[in-house]
C-alpha cells in the first residue's frame, strides 16, 4: 500500500524480506466459533467480523476478499454486517471466543500462540477458512540509491548482530532481515 501510494514508475536492485520465528511468510485463518452455526464461508454473510489491524496481516482482507469473489460474494467491507479493526490478535480471538463477534481474521502464528497460552481457544474456536503462505511484507531499495544504498543494505543485512540493531528488530518482532 506505502508503494502505491507514492505513485509513478519504481524500479528496485535491492529487495529484503523480514524473518520471524524463522518464517518469512504468514498465513491467515478466519476462525468461528465451533457452536455458531457458521459452516462455510456464506454463513458470515450480514455477522460481524473482526479484522486483525496490523503490517503482517494487510493481505489478510485481500485473500478473504479472493474467497469471496470466487464463491460470487460480495467483498467483506459490504458483505459482513461490520468489520471492525483490532490492533491486538488476542483482541480478535477473545471477541469471537466470548461471543462479541461472529468471525475474526488473524495470522495463523497468533492463533497457535493463543491455543499454547489457553488450549480452550482451540476447542472452542474452528478454522472456517485457511490462507496460502503469503509474503506480508518487504523492503526495497531503488536502483537510483547508489551509494547511500549500499551503507542502507549493509545496515539491514547486519542490524541482528549489534544490540541497538536488535533492540529495533525486536520492536517489530522480526528475527532479522534477509536479501
Amino acid at each position: 500500500d506505502d508503494f502505491y501510494a507514492l505513485g509513478g514508475p519504481a524500479a528496485f536492485d535491492r529487495v529484503f524480506l523480514y524473518l520471524r520465528d524463522g518464517e518469512l511468510t504468514e498465513k491467515y485463518l478466519l476462525l468461528v466459533r465451533a457452536d455458531s452455526g457458521i459452516k462455510a464461508l456464506a454463513g458470515v454473510r450480514g455477522r460481524k467480523l473482526i479484522l486483525l489491524d496490523n503490517v503482517r496481516a494487510r493481505l489478510a482482507e485481500r485473500w478473504l476478499n479472493s474467497l469471496l469473489r470466487r464463491d460470487g460474494l460480495p467483498v467483506l467491507r459490504r458483505f459482513a454486517k461490520e468489520v471492525a479493526p483490532e490492533r491486538k490478535p488476542s483482541g480478535c480471538i477473545q471477541r469471537v471466543f466470548f461471543g462479541n463477534a461472529d468471525a475474526c481474521l488473524v495470522t495463523a502464528r497468533a492463533y497457535r500462540t493463543a491455543v499454547e497460552l489457553n488450549p480452550q481457544l482451540g476447542r472452542q474456536l474452528v478454522v472456517l477458512a485457511e490462507s496460502p503462505a503469503y509474503v506480508p511484507s518487504v523492503v526495497a531499495i531503488s536502483v537510483h540509491y547508489t551509494a547511500a544504498g549500499r551503507t542502507l543494505e549493509q545496515g539491514i543485512l547486519t542490524a541482528h548482530t549489534k544490540p541497538k540493531g536488535r533492540q529495533v528488530l525486536q520492536i517489530y518482532r522480526i528475527d532479522r532481515l534477509v536479501r
